[in-house]
């Protein structure tokens, strides 16, 4: 008898443990896909953005503080988003992922 309530203990452990994995895929794909469109649709605020409309004294870029903050700066020109890049390039390399790191190079 006891076998049995252990069974359906485990299951309904199980069960509660891939809801709750379930639920967070579906919030991470949102926000995931949120992101993305953001990004595509150039609806992501930067500093010189809210530099031009006032509410910001200074559009220099948040991390560096070099060049004004544009999406192309943040995600791709500034130097802590390199070492962010290249960091995600060596652990996809570290997971055994293709990745042709000299095209991430030289767009980088």
């Amino acid at each position: 008898m006891w076998q049995k309530q252990g069974i359906r203990e485990q299951h309904y452990v199980e069960r509660e443990f891939t809801d709750c994995i379930k639920q967070h895929r579906v919030t991470s794909d949102t926000k995931l896909r949120e992101f993305q469109f953001k990004l595509l649709n150039r609806y992501l605020v930067t500093n010189d953005f809210l530099n031009k409309i006032g509410v910001l004294t200074s559009p220099a870029c948040s991390f560096c503080g070099k060049e004004n903050e544009s999406l192309e700066h943040i995600l791709i020109s500034c130097h802590y988003a390199k070492d962010f890049w290249a960091q995600v390039i060596k652990w996809l390399c570290n997971l055994k992922v293709n990745v042709n790191s000299h095209a991430w190079n030289a767009g980088l």
